[in-house]
């Protein structure tokens, strides 16, 4: 009979690697801890209540039991890394063949954050642990686009782009759909408006699709308060 003693352990449950690829994908939360130095090296992860809230509901989405999730939280609080960039990489770990689609107001904001989720995806981190769910399919160069050899995706666009027509996605992500600047324009507001009732949805690949809104809140008529009119 065993007496508890370390020697007793499985080898396989003493190699770290292989404790995290049981553990990581069972909590959003844990892997955006574990992996947050890829993305911020030599940023040591500060935790905080709300952002525990923001992984729990994101894998709210992931699990099925939420599909319309609006974010309200100011700048600068780990919103774009933990919803644009690492929920989505800790979300191939549970399915690889998941389709992304993520919009910002600005294009190059889009891009920059689907240049992270490649970052993540191909660091020496996540290939020990995932590699073996989540392989790049052939060569990647496109900004904008990559996908897996299980068919998933990640799509980066901007508010008003021609380029996001012929791409859909499981996960409709947008992040800070508003510019700033432009908050208090009605014309602005309303052409945001018409884009985000009109041609948004119409890229869900399936009418089980969830959509996530991360923004700071701009005005009482922006994305939030759309959403918010509609219900749902």
């Amino acid at each position: 009979m065993s007496d508890g003693s370390p020697t007793d352990i499985p080898k396989e449950f003493l190699d770290l690697v292989e404790i995290d690829k049981v553990l990581l994908p069972q909590s959003l939360h844990e892997f955006v801890k574990a992996t947050w130095h890829v993305i911020e090296p030599g940023v040591p992860f500060k935790d905080n209540w709300h952002l525990k809230m923001i992984c729990d509901h994101l894998q709210a989405v992931t699990e099925g039991k939420l599909k319309r999730l609006i974010i309200n939280v100011p700048p600068r609080t780990g919103k774009s890394s933990i919803v644009s960039v690492l929920w989505p990489c800790w979300e191939w770990t549970r399915n690889a063949s998941i389709p992304f689609m993520f919009a910002s107001y600005a294009l190059r904001l889009a891009l920059r954050d689907n240049l992270r989720r490649r970052q993540v995806v191909e660091s020496k981190f996540y290939q020990d642990r995932f590699g073996g769910k989540v392989k790049f399919a052939g060569e990647q160069r496109e900004k904008a686009y990559f996908r897996n050899t299980a068919q998933g995706s990640m799509f980066a666009s901007s508010l008003g782009s021609s380029n996001i027509l012929g791409f859909g996605g499981l996960r409709l992500v947008l992040d800070d759909p508003q510019d700033p600047t432009g908050a208090e324009s009605e014309v602005v507001r309303e052409s945001v408006t018409e884009w985000l009732c009109r041609t948004w949805p119409s890229r869900k690949d399936s009418p089980e699709a969830a959509e996530v809104l991360i923004q700071q809140r701009l005005h009482e008529g922006d994305a939030t308060g759309l959403y918010l009119k509609q219900g749902g």
